[in-house]
Order: C-alpha cells, then structure tokens, then sequence
C-alpha cells in the first residue's frame, strides 16, 4: 500500500510542480482527503528532488550555457538564459525564503489557507494573462521581482511555476520566456533547500515513510515531470491559463468546503 501511495505521490508532484496549480498543495491535501499521515514537508522536498532532476536533464543545455557564462564572462542575447539575472533572482528568492519559512511550516498545510491560496492566486493568474502586455525582457528589475514571488511559493497553495509566471505575466513577459525563466531559477533553489534539509533527510527522521518508498516516488516524479515539461512548453503559448484558474478555483471550493 506504502508502494502505491509513493507512485501517486509522484505522479502529482511531476504534474503539479509544473503546471501552476500548487504541487505543495496538493501532497499536503492527499492524506487528508483519504485519511493517511501526512509525511511531511522533507517527503515532499524528495519529490521535489526528483522534479528538480527532470528540470536538470531538460534544460541541460541551457544550464551548461549559464554556467559557461560564469567563466568566459560573454552573456548570452537571451536575457532568459543570462546568468547575471538568474542569480540575482536566486539569491533574492533565498532570502526572503528564510524570513517566511517559520510561518510556513507552521500554519501553511492548513486545509482553510491552501484553499484560499488557491483561489486568490488562481485569479491573479488570469488576471496576469489578461493584462500583461507581452513587450519586455528580463531584467534585474524583473529577476527580482520573480525572486519575490517565488518566495511566497513556501506557503503551499500558491504554486511555484504559478506565481512566477504570473509575476512575469505582470511585469510583461510572453508566457513562454516567463515560464523559461520561473523553471530554470528553480533549479537551484530547490536543491538548495534539499542541501539545507539534508542531515534531516539522512537521519530519517519527520519521514512519515521508509526511504525506499520516498526513492520510488522520487524516480516516478522525474520521469513523469520530464515529459510534463516539454508538454507545457509546448503548449503555454497556445492555451488559456483561464483552465488552471477554474481548476484552482474549484478545488479551492472543494477544500474550504470539505476540509
């Protein structure tokens, strides 16, 4: 039973972390919904490993290309892939993480305010759709303002891949580079934290499942988000963001309602 639960644990965490529908949401409002412990947040930062690793062996070229930037000091005519821009937004997104990551952890899988972060920021992001203007590039200005917001992703319900893209939509980034951008700053923020959760992690300890099981839906994450990537990629330029907002908005009902 532990096995098939870590499969599914997986396959959400692969679909959610990449569409912006809140994947930290999601993994804390399975076991309530079908009443089992809830493992916690280090589970959860596995399966981000894994979809951190999905991102990596995608956007493989890209990162070579942003850390060859470092060493030869000549940055690309794609500020998307401009190092500069992408560290600043790092380093801005890390800091705030480590003021609001108290209160996360405290009052942040609460079902009452995953609901409500999941319809205010579904809306936000429609709201980004319909009022971007799609006539800017990154900046630092822009890589800061993304760091920001991706910060606020702590709080599960907000979504990771949600907020940036809606903070880039705002600030009047295509779709397609404000999604570019939300996956590869990423990156390095979600190993980072699973660096600083680490003697946690080799401990065992706050795992509500054994490590074997925690590994599976880390391998099932990967493979399932790689191809998740590409879908969305592909097809962000084409659909409506209105369809997350509704599935947002719907679930948010769901759990201010039921939970």
């Amino acid at each position: 039973m532990e096995i098939i639960i870590s499969l599914v644990y997986g396959i959400i965490q692969a679909l959610s972390e990449f569409l912006p529908v809140s994947s930290s949401g999601h993994l804390a409002l399975f076991p309530k919904v079908f009443s089992f412990k809830d493992p916690g947040v280090i589970y959860d930062f596995l399966l981000h490993v894994g979809t951190a690793v999905a991102m990596t062996v995608y956007f493989r070229r890209e990162i070579k290309d942003v850390l060859l930037q470092i060493y030869r000091r000549k940055f690309p005519s794609d500020p998307v892939l401009d190092s500069r821009f992408l560290f600043t937004s790092v380093v801005t997104s890390i800091v705030l993480i480590f003021i609001l990551k108290g209160p996360a952890l405290k009052i942040g899988r609460s079902p009452n305010l995953i609901g409500i972060n999941l319809i205010v920021f579904g809306i936000l992001l429609v709201l980004s759709e319909k009022l971007g203007k799609n006539n800017k590039n990154v900046g630092y200005k822009i890589a800061i303002l993304i760091g920001l917001a991706q910060a606020i992703a702590v709080f599960p319900g907000v979504s990771r891949s949600g907020i940036t893209i809606t903070m880039g939509l705002f600030l009047g980034l295509s779709k397609f580079n404000a999604a570019r951008f939300s996956f590869l700053m990423s990156i390095p923020i979600i190993y980072a934290g699973v660096l600083y959760k680490s003697p946690v992690l080799f401990t065992g300890e706050n795992l509500g499942f054994s490590l074997t099981s925690a590994l599976i839906g880390t391998a099932v994450s990967a493979i399932v988000g790689y191809f998740v990537i590409h879908w969305f990629l592909k097809f962000i330029q084409k659909i409506s963001l209105m369809w997350f907002c509704v599935y947002r908005i719907l679930i948010g009902i769901l759990v201010l309602t039921l939970l």
